[in-house]
C-alpha cells in the first residue's frame, strides 16, 4: 500500500515526551490522517503499519487496528512472546472484545487481537483484510462488514481461529 502524502516521523527519549507533545502517554502513536508517527524508537514497525493501514479507507475499530499493527509490525509477538500462544491462554470472546477493546487488560487484548488478524491475514490474504478496513466507513457495523467481505461472521471465524491455535 503506498503512502498518499508525506510522513513525518517524530523520535523521542521517552514516554513522557511523547505524552507532553501529543497528549497520549505511550512508546509509539500514529496519527494516519496527518502522516505523523511519534515514537521512542529508531524505527517501530508497530507505528509504521498504523500509519500504512491509515491508508486503507475506512475504520474496523482499535481491535483490528491494534491486530494488524501487531500481527504485521510486531511480526506476531507481544513483548517478545508468540501471539497465538497467549492467545490460546485466554477465553476471551472475540466478538466482545472487538466491540470494546479498550474495556480489556492491554496485554490479553493486543495479544489475541494480533492472534485474530493474523489468523485473518494468513487465511484471507492482506488484500481482503485491506478490504475489510475499506468497508467499514462512518455509519457500518463493523460486524456486518465483516461477514460481507470474509463470507461468514465473526463469531464462526473466531471458532475456525480458536482450533487453528
Amino acid at each position: 500500500q503506498p503512502l498518499t502524502h508525506k510522513a513525518n516521523y517524530y523520535r523521542y527519549s521517552t514516554a513522557q515526551e511523547i505524552a507532553a507533545g501529543t497528549g497520549y502517554y505511550a512508546a509509539g502513536v500514529t496519527f494516519a490522517a496527518t502522516g505523523d508517527v511519534h515514537s521512542t524508537e529508531p524505527c517501530h514497525d508497530h507505528e509504521l503499519v498504523h500509519l500504512i493501514a491509515g491508508g486503507f479507507g475506512g475504520d474496523p475499530g482499535a481491535f483490528f487496528q491494534e491486530g494488524l499493527a501487531v500481527s504485521v509490525g510486531n511480526k506476531g509477538e507481544w513483548h517478545g512472546k508468540s501471539v497465538d500462544r497467549l492467545a490460546r491462554a485466554s477465553r476471551v470472546d472475540v466478538a466482545t472484545m472487538a466491540a470494546g477493546f479498550d474495556r480489556f487488560e492491554a496485554n490479553t487484548a493486543y495479544a489475541v487481537a494480533g492472534s485474530f488478524v493474523g489468523y485473518l491475514v494468513r487465511t484471507h490474504g492482506m488484500a481482503q483484510v485491506a478490504a475489510f478496513f475499506r468497508a467499514c466507513g462512518p455509519k457500518v457495523d463493523t460486524k456486518v462488514a465483516f461477514a460481507q467481505t470474509f463470507g461468514a461472521t465473526i463469531d464462526a471465524v473466531s471458532a475456525n481461529w480458536r482450533k487453528s491455535l
